[in-house]
């Protein structure tokens, strides 16, 4: 049996990239087009929020593409930005 506190890097960087469609969609207002900007934007700023986490672990940033890296790092700054509005 797996140790549960072993990290699954293919399963972390799933989530991080369900972050980064989430954070890109309530921008572009694909997702969660009914919800107040308040809820939006918490919901934003948790998500790039847990980016910002991931890549504090090595494990996680060992595993990453350039290409994976940029995406994340632009959707924590769009986020950042977007939260600031």
């Amino acid at each position: 049996m797996e140790n549960d506190k072993t990290p699954n890097p293919s399963k972390s960087i799933k989530s991080a990239f369900d972050s980064v469609t989430l954070i890109n969609g309530i921008i572009d207002g694909s997702k969660l087009p009914t919800e107040q900007i308040d809820v939006k934007k918490n919901t934003v700023e948790r998500n790039y929020k847990h980016l910002e986490v991931m890549k504090s672990k090595d494990w996680f940033m060992s595993t990453l593409t350039e290409t994976q890296l940029t995406e994340i790092n632009d959707m924590i700054q769009s986020g950042k930005t977007y939260t600031q509005q």
